[in-house]
């Protein structure tokens, strides 16, 4: 594989690209206006259409090697062993995890979506992992909603107001307890469709 000859840095820079030849189709669901106009900034859009310039040969390429090595193991091919890698060199170990990391006895796993948010991050649990992938529907409209509402929890901004007249806040204070870390389980790119997959 030909290695990725621009750094995020460097590609950052030219957020300015126009979008020029690049399509997006959100498909049938379609995100709230507000998600939209807080996640899709024309500076997002363009670093998007950036990456997707300089990688589409690669990312396609990955994706017809992944399709290739499904349907050999689909047609009796067992998997091998990879090559030894940096974790077998004597001595080598996982560096620690960051502070913030270190206490995990309670972690909650959940949706990207503002009530579920509100309520994690008000409980005093040691980490809240919003999940934009497995906890969530991964539709266009969720991720971006989801993305908007992380944007929003960051901020110290994130509300809901439930049909019910229920009104959720984040809590100014959660007794003696510090504040969730906030950590993200990302969507991560999908091959072409299979049936029984998503």
């Amino acid at each position: 594989m030909e290695p990725l000859t621009r750094t995020p840095a460097v590609i950052a820079e030219r957020r300015s690209a126009p979008l020029d030849g690049l399509e997006i189709r959100p498909g049938r669901h379609r995100p709230n206006p507000a998600a939209v106009e807080t996640v899709l900034t024309p500076e997002a859009l363009a670093f998007v259409a950036e990456l997707e310039r300089e990688f589409r040969h690669a990312r396609r390429r990955l994706l017809a090697a992944r399709a290739e090595r499904q349907a050999a193991i689909d047609a009796g091919e067992r998997p091998s062993e990879p090559p030894p890698g940096p974790a077998h060199a004597p001595g080598w170990r996982v560096p620690d995890a960051p502070p913030d990391l270190r206490d995990r006895r309670v972690e909650i796993t959940g949706p990207a979506e503002a009530k579920m948010m509100i309520n994690a991050l008000n409980s005093g649990a040691s980490v809240f992992m919003a999940d934009l992938e497995d906890a969530l529907s991964p539709t266009w409209a969720n991720v971006v909603e989801g993305q908007a509402n992380i944007a929003a929890a960051v901020r110290r901004r994130l509300a809901y107001d439930a049909p019910d007249g229920r009104r959720y806040r984040l809590a100014e204070r959660i007794g003696d307890a510090r504040r969730p870390t906030a950590g993200l389980a990302p969507r991560r790119a999908a091959g072409p469709a299979r049936r029984g997959s998503r």
